[in-house]
Order: structure tokens, then sequence, then C-alpha cells
């Protein structure tokens, strides 16, 4: 199992991103029986001998989340923007890839990091507009229309880390996540906020899975013996 995220960041003046390439699936599907046939020719006392024998398993899944970012740097804000839900403002634009052989539940995690520069974007000067704690939405874009439209799983933005689930994403599949957040007024050029988006595999009930079954730790997670099922 494994898991990726990458930085997005938002700025008064300028949301970021690094481009995802074209999604292919990795390896055999998960469930598919494969069968493995070896025959065997010798000789006994000149004569000749054949034997043949066949091993079968099933193909378990491997589970790979990619997060990347799709703005090519920091995102233009506008001070005293409120329009948060209607398309009418700028929004950190990020993909979410299911690189995996099958297809499984998403768990998002929009993570605030206030003013925190990131590596191959324009060097920031200011610090965290106003207010502490950011006000906006974050969603699953569906329709990729910049809108957040009735149905399309989302969250209002808290403190910290807002979780939210997206549901079933199927193999070789991607999610457009959009986020949006309000800015004071009397914020000035150049402030700025930085956010980080993670992914995780998620079980039907849409709670991340802790590890893997041979003990592998998710980030942040426990290492634990899952049963070795399809699950």
């Amino acid at each position: 199992m494994q898991y990726h995220k990458k930085l997005c960041q938002l700025v008064l003046v300028t949301i970021g991103t690094l481009y995802a390439s074209t999604a292919f699936s990795e390896g055999t599907n998960a469930t598919v029986v494969v069968t493995n046939n070896v025959t065997l020719d010798f000789e006994v006392n000149t004569i000749a001998q054949q034997t043949t024998t066949s091993t079968s398993f099933m193909v378990d899944r491997k589970l790979i989340l990619e997060v990347a970012t799709q703005n090519a740097d920091w995102v233009t804000t506008i001070p005293g923007q409120t329009g948060l839900t209607d398309g009418s403002v700028n929004a950190l634009d990020y993909l979410v890839w299911n690189r995996s052989n099958d297809a499984t539940d998403v768990r998002l995690a929009l993570i605030d990091q206030s003013a925190t520069a990131v590596t191959g974007f324009t060097a920031p000067v200011g610090g965290p507009f106003d207010p502490a704690t950011p006000v906006g939405w974050v969603w699953h874009d569906i329709d990729n229309d910049n809108v957040l439209d009735a149905g399309e799983p989302n969250a209002a933005i808290v403190a910290g880390a807002t979780e939210f689930s997206i549901g079933p994403l199927a193999e070789d599949a991607t999610a457009n996540i959009k986020v949006v957040v309000a800015v004071d007024a009397l914020a000035l050029t150049d402030e700025y906020r930085t956010f980080t988006l993670v992914a995780a595999v998620a079980d039907g009930a849409g709670v991340a899975l802790p590890g893997d079954d041979s003990g592998n730790a998710a980030p942040g997670g426990a290492s634990v013996n899952i049963p070795n099922d399809i699950n």
C-alpha cells in the first residue's frame, strides 16, 4: 500500500501545481486467478518420462493513491472574496489518481499549513492572511465546473485537518478536488496560505485503513495485521 502527498499553495496575488501524467493500471487486476504450469521431461534407464504439475493463486490488491496539484504556481485571490461555492473565485485544484489494480474507497484530509513555503513555487514574501482558521470549502468536483453542486462530496474547512470521504474511485480513475477560501477584506498583497491534500485508502464506511496485511503502517497509522482477504 502506498500513499503520496504533494503541496499546493494559495496566495493573494497569485494556487499552484505539478502536472499529473496519463493514468494506466498497475499490473494484473485484483482477484484474477493466475495458474502456473510446469512440465518436466526426463529419462529413466533411457526411457523417456514426463510429468506435469500446476499451482494457482489469486492476485492480491496493490493499493496506490497519488495526489498532484494542477496549479502551476500560486493562485490569485482577492481581498474580501466570499463567493466560495459558486465558481466566482479561483480554486486550489488537486488531482487524486487511483493507480491501484482495483477500485478503492478514498478518504481525504486537507491540512492547513498557514504560511509555509513550497519548493518549486515562486518564493513568498508575506505571512498568512486572516482569519486564523480559514473559512471555505473542499469538495470533489465531479463535473469539473469549479462549482460545488448538489450531491458532490464536500466539507467545510476547519482548523487543522479537514477530513471527508469521496467514496469509491475506479481503477485508473481520477478525482478533481477543489479548495476555496474566504479572504479578509484587509488582507495585504503577498499574504498567503498553504495547504496539503492527503489521500488514504479507506474501507466501505469511509474509514482510512491503518495498514496492509503485511503489517506495513499507513502514514499516521499503526502497524496491524489485517486479515488476508479481498479487503
